[in-house]
């Protein structure tokens, strides 16, 4: 169902939806989060309707004041209709098919964001202070917000990642980096909430012929991954 009942422009339509909600909300008003009262005033306003439709659409009654009335008739039953429908979405314990039988429309589930993209085109830059500048690309899924990036570093082949932070830019500065290192190991990884992209890694020699930092892309989605850990 793609709309409800009191949403729609044809008379005939709301009269069918309308004698439906109030026989089902009426019959027991608090399985769908409502109170007896509400129910009877909306059995009221629908009776109106009814009859006033009825009077506008009969050939014999139907005149300009019959139709005046319809027309009256209808904008207080379609606003009750609408703030009860308000009441009955926000009652946890109505169900869609409830919803759908009452002829109120059902929201769509919004489907899951895809994870974060992998960091790309990763740069290095020298400071003055001496710290490493880190700097990447990334492609997230439109509209999605609040990515942090984790950044991991390994100083030799054979110790272990240490997680030096995170980031909510594409940018990380990195001013631990021993003095004397030739090489180190970035891996880098982009995070939303529960989701995570996959894995990138670079290693970075310094002290190249003069020529500054160089990076060498090791894997995308690949090499020894550490223990997960969210930036604080």
């Amino acid at each position: 169902m793609n709309r409800s009942f009191f949403t729609t422009t044809k008379d005939s339509v709301l009269a069918t939806g309308s004698a439906n909600f109030s026989t089902k909300i009426s019959a027991t008003p608090t399985s769908y989060g409502l109170v007896a009262g509400q129910a009877t005033a909306y059995a009221a306003l629908n009776t109106a309707f009814q009859s006033a439709y009825s009077a506008a659409i009969t050939p014999a009654t139907r005149t300009k004041s019959t139709v005046a009335a319809k027309d009256s008739a209808r904008t207080p039953l379609r606003q009750m209709a609408s703030d009860l429908a308000k009441i009955i979405d926000g009652t946890p314990t109505v169900t869609n098919a409830q919803r759908v039988d009452l002829g109120i429309a059902v929201r769509a589930t919004p489907s899951p964001r895809p994870a974060p993209g992998t960091p790309y085109r990763f740069s290095v830059g020298l400071a003055s202070d001496g710290s490493v500048t880190l700097k990447w690309k990334c492609n997230n899924p439109k509209g999605s917000s609040g990515t942090i990036y984790q950044v991991w570093r390994r100083i030799a082949p054979t110790t272990d990642f240490t997680y030096l932070g995170g980031t909510g830019e594409k940018l990380f500065a990195d001013g631990t980096i021993p003095a004397g290192t030739a090489q180190v190991t970035y891996q880098i990884q982009a995070v939303r909430s529960t989701a995570v992209g996959a894995w990138a890694q670079y290693n970075v020699s310094f002290g190249v012929s003069g020529s500054g930092p160089v990076v060498e892309q090791v894997a995308e989605a690949g090499g020894a991954e550490p223990s997960p850990r969210l930036a604080a």
